[in-house]
């Protein structure tokens, strides 16, 4: 286990992994901190609507694909572990993640602010490597929103 083993540290480094890009990380590594995050057998709702995790995981790579940077800047973040079991148990919280568009404006990149609200449910499952456990639900509320165009004046 990492040195900050804690639920709310695990997840918010996994998706961290799973949201960010930046132009020199590699697909190969993407796929596989995707895998050890997301349980296959996981329940994902994104916006109230129940999406498999092979379309879970393609939209994130193809989101990915659109941009040529994304980070993620947490917000409020709370656990409730589970009683018998400090690996396991609920985060919630807030994460936005800031994308720079491929597409230019003006001179500048084109940039969106993707607001997500999270809720996960983190359990100990077999075959999860070495870290033993996996998102096991997962169930997200996501809006967008378009930065401000700042246009410079001319004096």
């Amino acid at each position: 286990m990492s040195q900050d083993d804690s639920l709310t540290s695990w997840v918010q480094a996994r998706l961290t992994d799973a949201y960010e890009f930046a132009p020199d990380t590699e697909t190969e590594n993407m796929a596989s901190s995707f895998d050890n995050m997301l349980s296959p057998k996981a329940e994902i709702t994104v916006n109230g609507a129940s999406v498999p995790y092979d379309q879970f995981r393609k939209d994130l790579t193809e989101r990915k694909g659109m941009v040529n940077r994304a980070k993620v800047e947490w917000k409020d973040v709370i656990e409730v572990p589970d009683e018998e079991n400090k690996h396991a148990g609920l985060v919630a919280g807030t994460f936005v993640v800031t994308r720079q568009s491929k597409l230019r404006i003006r001179a500048g990149p084109a940039t969106h602010h993707n607001t997500v609200v999270f809720h996960a449910k983190v359990a100990e499952e077999e075959g999860a490597g070495e870290e033993g456990r996996r998102i096991v639900q997962l169930a997200l509320a996501s809006a967008t929103k378009a930065a401000p165009i700042n246009l410079a004046r001319p004096h």
